[in-house]
């Protein structure tokens, strides 16, 4: 890894630089050495869970509050930045404007994307704070946005706080829920991602997508029939 003249990981002298103007420099240097040794590099300070953050710190009030506002600061640009691309186009474009969302996240959240058909960015944000398991809770509320915002590509993230990205039997079944979902308002689920604090799953690029909707489609297309035949069983009214 690059170093800083000073010989800290780059941009750990300009976080040491603006702690020193809420305290001591002496301190401020201590507290950035902690934080350096402990994550190894300002991008690792960014991701870091809050709390985790503060204990390595060691700041008195007045900067630990400096510290968490600059890296909200930081996150929200990202997100700032990433929301105003025009369009989302692949899986880099997709992961580089989800991720900011999960940055120093410690618990599970669920993030949605919602795209016109042109793939232009059209809402990016928290959908839940919880598993995706929990597809009953939020599977209303993305069908409401996408008939709101007249979307027809959907993507979903959500985290793996624990580091494995390997996607669960719940996050499948979630995965395949969204889709019928979707399907039936005429909108389509173009990814499902899993981020980790340094890692991705995709389930568009590992084909994982691809089967899913095709179940999903000929589970649909089984309840049809089934029901078509119920009906026709029927007694006329």
């Amino acid at each position: 890894m690059a170093q800083d003249k000073g010989g800290r990981a780059p941009g750990m002298e300009l976080l040491e630089e603006a702690l020193s103007l809420v305290m001591n420099r002496k301190k401020a240097g201590e507290a950035v050495d902690r934080m350096e040794e402990a994550f190894g590099s300002l991008a690792a300070v960014f991701r870091a869970p809050q709390g985790q953050l503060e204990d390595v710190a060691q700041l008195e009030e007045v900067p630990r509050r400096y510290l968490q506002l600059t890296l909200e600061l930081a996150r929200s640009y990202l997100e700032d930045q990433a929301g105003q691309m025009l369009r989302i186009y692949d899986l880099r474009s997709r992961a580089d404007a989800f991720r900011p969302k999960f940055l120093g996240k410690k618990n599970e959240i669920v993030c949605l994307m919602l795209l016109d058909g042109r793939g232009h960015l059209r809402y990016n944000d928290v959908l839940l704070e919880g598993s995706v398991s929990e597809v009953p809770i939020y599977l209303r509320k993305i069908v409401r946005l996408c008939i709101e915002y007249q979307v027809q590509q959907v993507a979903l993230a959500h985290n793996h706080p624990s580091g494995n990205p390997a996607p669960s039997r719940g996050d499948m079944l979630a995965t395949c829920r969204v889709a019928l979902a979707l399907e039936s308002i005429d909108a389509q689920l173009v990814d499902h991602l899993i981020f980790t604090e340094d890692d991705m799953f995709s389930f568009q690029e590992s084909g994982m997508l691809g089967s899913i909707l095709r179940h999903s489609l000929s589970l649909h297309k089984e309840t049809l029939t089934v029901l078509e035949e119920i009906y026709k069983q029927l007694p006329p009214v």
